[in-house]
């Protein structure tokens, strides 16, 4: 067989690979790229001119960029940023069982995946750890075959066998040293499938304290579950009959706790010395943890995409939209007129009908549109927030915080009488949740949190808004008596992923933005007022009462809409809708005049009086209907107007409707639509 000791004489260059070299100012970018491209390459060397700078793992790239920098701040900066600046060099000629126990020796907060092998000084290739254990593990065999044929001839020999044993001992103590300071899980099997060592980290996966316990096991007898143990089984068949390692593998992997794990699985066979296939080698690594923040940044860039198609859909919506609408107007008022002017059992009716349902279904088609790209589809029911409230606080997280912060009183002070609100209840929960987070988290050590919940009436501005709608809401305040806020970073809370909070541990950054971005949503106000060591106090604002947009009904014309010969000034820069208006209310007895901006409106009425004003708000290029009512009131002060508009309500609307606008009528209206805003707006005025 010849001297088994040959094997770990020999230096380690003899199992080196070819380096692969880069510059030490390439982009990090490009390394990915060159590692995606030439698989299975898994590292390569900094090299400036013939001085080794360092060493990039492809292993542990993803992980630095995701857990420590960032891939938005990294990816386009030199590759020295996130290299390993002091990787593991050894000599040519050091054999391999010495650079095994350098690297036991090192530092266990260093990994090393590769090591560095130089010759006179300079760069001459690079080994895998992995190649470094198979050689070692096809040592021990050796040794072990060795030691039979030993035995054989040497049984007289207790001396030398004694001697033979011991080494035997000692080369093994030195294996497993070597391998239990590896951070993977390594263990290795025979023909049969059956362990025959492993290191203390892939025992205490499997339920051991030791690394004895495990030989002659079967994966059957191990925690995981039997279609784990028969999945495993027949890969080291397959891979002992092909003769063929398998790299890279994902599987799930259930420990002796019962916690289901993703592992990354790298198993290879393994060889005597005639090459004949003798067993298999596995090393793996969890990556349960990394996977979940993948998926946590996979979210987050699912969520940016998402905003900034919500944004380019908004665009589009609001490019489109009013003169959409326009347009459509006339497809759904022009038959309903063609109608009222036709027999009833008229051949043309159910052609006219559908016609106008057609544009009726087109109409919501941009309706849904607009509310679309306001910032994502949300079902808004009618909602309690005590009951929100306290949902979140008996929910797995909130009895979580109480338990991970036992110092902290929650105090809750809710309105029995709390009136109710239109909302979202998953996004109204997540925005309790990351206020009170907020809150626990600001404390350190012991304190106190204080919620509750009221009705109030407002109508004077909230600090950091210029005005609000008047009205009933319903006010949640969460108050804290931690460390409180400087006032630097209490201009900034908002922004995106801004956070003073270690990122990755307690928080993304993103807490305070999503509370922001519901409290828009649900039309309401946030107010946060807070001083450094005295504690913060957050403010939500929910209006209690639904839009008061007229609600579409079936068309009918009932005696009640019929006027009486009051005077109508009709406004509007598209000609089909100020027809369209003209003829609805003459229909209804009353005189109209049209106009096409908001211009000849102002001059129209410096001479002459209108009962009611039908007013566009968006006409282009002139003004629009906001600044032509402001410029009327100073003509007529009082004067009764409604708003028509084929895009959503927007602030201008609600704008003028604190001026004194009545209803908000969005286009395309229906001819009853029209007439019961009219009727209403000139019976106030009466």
């Amino acid at each position: 067989m010849g001297d088994p000791d040959a094997h770990t004489e020999k230096p380690i260059g003899s199992i080196s690979e070819k380096a692969h070299t880069i510059a030490p100012d390439t982009p990090v970018s490009h390394i990915k790229t060159f590692f995606d491209r030439n698989k299975p390459v898994s590292a390569v060397v900094i090299l400036d001119a013939e001085r080794i700078c360092g060493l990039v793992m492809n292993i542990h790239l993803n992980y630095q960029l995701s857990q420590r920098y960032g891939f938005s701040l990294f990816y386009e900066k030199p590759i020295t940023n996130v290299m390993d600046k002091s990787p593991m060099l050894v000599d040519y000629h050091d054999s391999i069982e010495d650079v095994a126990a350098a690297a036991m020796e090192r530092n266990e907060s260093r990994l090393y995946d590769h090591i560095i092998i130089t010759r006179d000084s300079r760069l001459y290739g690079i080994v895998p750890v992995r190649k470094i254990l198979n050689a070692l593990v096809r040592f021990q065999l050796q040794q072990s075959l060795y030691l039979k044929q030993q035995n054989l001839q040497l049984q007289m020999e207790t001396v030398k066998k004694e001697r033979l044993i011991k080494t035997l001992q000692e080369s093994r103590k030195m294996f497993q040293l070597v391998i239990d300071t590896i951070p993977h899980a390594v263990f290795w099997k025979d023909i049969k499938s059956r362990y025959l060592g492993c290191n203390l980290a892939f025992a205490r996966d499997a339920g051991f304290d030791d690394t004895q316990s495990i030989h002659h096991l079967t994966d059957y007898d191990l925690p995981w579950t039997d279609k784990e143990a028969q999945l495993f089984i027949g890969q080291d068949r397959r891979i002992m009959s092909q003769n063929c390692p398998e790299l890279n593998v994902r599987q799930v992997q259930t420990n002796f706790r019962g916690e289901k794990r993703f592992l990354n699985i790298n198993k290879i066979p393994l060889h005597d010395q005639e090459q004949r296939v003798v067993g298999v080698l596995c090393f793996y690594q969890d990556i349960t943890q990394r996977l979940r923040d993948d998926n946590r940044r996979s979210e987050l860039e699912k969520q940016l995409a998402r905003a900034q198609k919500m944004e380019a859909i908004g665009r589009l919506a609001g490019g489109v939209a009013h003169d959409l609408n326009n347009i459509l107007s006339a497809i759904v008022n022009y038959p309903e007129l063609i109608m009222m002017d036709l027999p009833k059992d008229s051949a043309l009716i159910p052609s006219l009908k559908s016609i106008q349902n057609a544009g009726e279904r087109a109409a919501a088609v941009v309706q849904d549109l607009l509310t679309l790209a306001r910032r994502g589809v949300m079902k808004h029911d009618l909602l309690h927030l005590n009951t929100l409230l306290f949902q979140y606080l008996d929910s797995p997280e909130g009895l979580m915080l109480k338990r991970d912060y036992p110092g902290i009183d929650i105090h809750i002070s809710c309105a029995p009488d709390l009136l109710p609100i239109n909302g979202s209840s998953v996004h109204l929960v997540k925005t309790i949740m990351n206020i009170v987070h907020n809150a626990v988290e600001s404390i350190s050590g012991t304190g106190q949190v204080h919620i509750s919940t009221q009705n109030r009436y407002i109508d004077a501005a909230v600090q950091g808004y210029d005005s609000v709608n008047p009205g009933d809401y319903v006010i949640l305040s969460v108050t804290d008596t931690g460390s409180g806020i400087d006032p630097d970073d209490l201009e900034r809370i908002f922004e995106p992923f801004y956070t003073k909070k270690k990122m990755g541990r307690s928080g993304t950054g993103l807490g305070m933005s999503v509370v922001w971005g519901t409290v828009k949503d649900h039309n309401g106000y946030i107010h946060v007022g807070s001083e450094p060591e005295k504690g913060t106090t957050v403010t939500l604002y929910f209006p209690s009462r639904p839009s008061d947009v007229v609600p579409k009904t079936e068309p009918r014309m009932p005696l009640d809409l019929q006027g009486q010969g009051e005077s109508i000034l009709v406004v509007d820069d598209v000609a089909e809708q100020r027809e369209i208006a003209a003829n609805y209310l003459k229909r209804l007895n009353y005189h109209v005049k049209t106009v096409d901006n908001g211009e000849a409106a102002v001059s129209y009425l410096r001479s002459n009086t209108a009962s009611l004003l039908v007013l566009d708000m968006i006409m282009e290029p002139g003004m629009d209907g906001l600044e032509t009512y402001m410029r009327i009131l100073e003509i007529h002060p009082g004067q009764r107007a409604i708003i028509t508009s084929g895009f959503s309500e927007s602030n201008r609307v609600k704008e003028a409707k604190m001026l004194g606008v009545g209803s908000y009528l969005r286009k395309p209206y229906q001819f009853q639509e029209l007439g019961m805003a009219v009727k209403n707006e000139l019976k106030k005025s009466a």
